[in-house]
């Protein structure tokens, strides 16, 4: 189960924001990616709001039998991540991401696009 949070105002940073996934199998926590945590390695600098309020996707992308997790935030970046929680890409979008992405084969190649 992978699901999106944080506030979606400026706040004292009580709430990091990112993405948490939980195990189906006794519903404990697997891993958390914050978006805070992130940001510090980043050459963007600092952002003012770390919510994830759109759906993630997820798809294994590129045949490997495991699934990404894609997704954006109100940090301004769309993210890949691997599925250990690692990152794969992002992109800085340099506005807040609302919409929740989407996994498609658009050029008949066998990974697939985000």
């Amino acid at each position: 189960v992978v699901i999106g949070y944080g506030p979606i105002e400026p706040t004292n940073r009580a709430c990091d924001g990112g993405v948490i996934v939980f195990r189906g199998a006794d519903g404990g926590e697997a891993w958390r990616f914050s978006l805070q945590a992130f940001e510090a390695q980043t050459p963007e600098g600092p952002e003012a709001l770390h919510a994830v309020i759109s759906a993630p996707a997820l798809a294994d992308s590129d045949g490997d039998g495991r699934m990404e997790i894609a997704f954006g935030g109100f940090d301004r970046n769309v993210y890949l991540l691997n599925a250990d929680g690692s990152v794969r890409w992002y992109y800085h979008a340099a506005d807040t991401v609302w919409a929740s992405p989407l996994f498609l084969n658009v050029d008949a190649d066998a990974p697939l696009e985000l």
